[in-house]
């Protein structure tokens, strides 16, 4: 029912949109969003920010606490905060592409599911209202049954963390 959803007005900060194009989110950016009455923030992200390049399970625990600090950021202003993955283990619309393909392959889809699952185990406990996921940005050029295959694995993945957590699936081409 799309009268429960709730009208949030926002915009993205893509402080960890590329891993060569990264740092942390400026606190005075939630600062300013809020005192421009905004209540949404758009974390557009790359999982190779935070995923080490020799193994795709090591997650690195300096950029995660940078976003962990966005998260905080707009708890404390009341701005709701979407954790989009922009770059999935596996997909992307930008380049380079992935070297491996989400819709068809089992090893990015056990990537895609243990990425969103360490994120559901970090904000376990912060309400749906607060900390959102957007699993994959624009999945385009793949059928509907692969799609439906990628996201119901991956909300399996989140629910079996956080069972409440709101999950977002963007509109496929």
């Amino acid at each position: 029912n799309p009268a429960r959803l709730p009208r949030w007005r926002g915009f993205n900060l893509d402080s960890k949109f590329q891993k060569d194009w990264q740092g942390p989110f400026p606190e005075q950016d939630f600062d300013w969003m809020k005192a421009w009455g905004f209540d949404f923030v758009r974390l557009p992200m790359d999982y190779r920010c935070w995923t080490g390049p020799a193994d795709p399970y090591v997650l690195k625990e300096a950029p995660l606490k940078e976003i962990d600090d966005a998260v905080r950021y707009g708890r404390e202003r009341g701005i709701h905060v979407n954790i989009a993955f922009h770059r999935a283990p596996g997909y992307t619309v930008a380049s380079p592409p992935e070297k491996l393909y989400l819709w068809k392959e089992e090893e990015p889809l056990k990537q895609f599911c243990f990425q969103w699952a360490s994120f559901a185990r970090r904000y376990k406990g912060i309400p749906s209202s607060q900390v959102s996921f957007n699993l994959v940005n624009e999945p385009a050029m793949v059928s509907a049954e692969d799609y439906l295959r990628v996201a119901t694995a991956a909300v399996k993945a989140i629910r079996e963390v956080d069972p409440d957590r709101l999950i977002i699936a963007d509109g496929r081409d």
